[in-house]
């Protein structure tokens, strides 16, 4: 029997993923909030343009648990997010897992 820990951690995962209308292991989590991936237009842009690239190939949603940083670079350098289900950052055990 799983203990009331992972079971807790499992039910807020569920919550997250029915939230957004996505069944378990039917998505790609993606995160970037360090300095060398967000801090250079270019650069952030082809990050960007790559989890695009796996949501196009794989038809399968892009979970983006956005950091206040990352969002801050995101309004700065006017960097569309178009197909990238964003998120308000999430602790690491709410992160869906399953």
């Amino acid at each position: 029997m799983p203990s009331s820990r992972t079971w807790i951690s499992r039910k807020k995962t569920a919550n997250i993923l029915n939230t957004l209308g996505i069944a378990p292991k039917g998505y790609f989590l993606v995160t970037a909030h360090r300095q060398e991936n967000v801090d250079s237009p270019e650069h952030f842009r082809n990050l960007i343009r790559g989890h695009l690239a796996i949501h196009q190939e794989y038809s399968l949603p892009v979970i983006f648990p956005m950091h206040p940083r990352t969002r801050k670079m995101v309004e700065q350098f006017n960097i569309p997010l178009s197909g990238i289900s964003v998120i308000e950052p999430t602790g690491f055990l709410k992160i869906p897992a399953t």
